[in-house]
């Protein structure tokens, strides 16, 4: 009886050896899986590059910059087009104008407005030469940090 019992124990201590080396086995893959995926490179959200979009749009003083151009009048000047490139931190304009001089006047004007903002004559196109075609300017404001 005595050799059954101490065998029951030695069986009994050899499966909880076992047991223990399982466990350390699983919890070593485990951790193994773990690292793994904490090294996989995350893909970015779906919604990320909007949302940089939006960051960068806030970071750009664009109220003071469409009021600049919201109270800057010269006659002969009309502004058709404008576009905000908040990465670059930048606004473009696109003016008609009348004569050479009065872009530049408008854009001198601009300039008078913000200190933040620092406008400039990008390109000049000239009218096709019939009465109906006028000047073109691209005016580029670039915010300063």
């Amino acid at each position: 009886m005595a050799l059954a019992a101490a065998i029951a124990v030695l069986h009994a201590q050899h499966r909880s050896e076992m047991l223990k080396h399982q466990l350390a086995t699983l919890q070593t893959e485990q951790a193994d899986r773990e690292q793994a995926v904490a090294r996989r490179p995350q893909p970015r959200p779906h919604y990320a590059a909007d949302a940089a979009a939006v960051v960068a749009t806030q970071a750009v003083p664009i109220d003071a910059a469409l009021s600049a151009i919201e109270h800057t009048y010269v006659q002969g000047v009309l502004v058709q087009a404008l576009e905000l490139t908040p990465a670059a931190r930048a606004i473009t304009l696109r003016l008609e104008f009348g004569a050479p001089d009065l872009a530049l006047s408008y854009v001198v004007l601009l300039n008078q407005h913000d200190a933040r903002i620092n406008w400039s004559i990008e390109s000049i196109e000239m009218g096709a030469g019939d009465a109906s075609s006028r000047p073109i300017a691209t005016v580029k404001g670039v915010f300063r940090d």
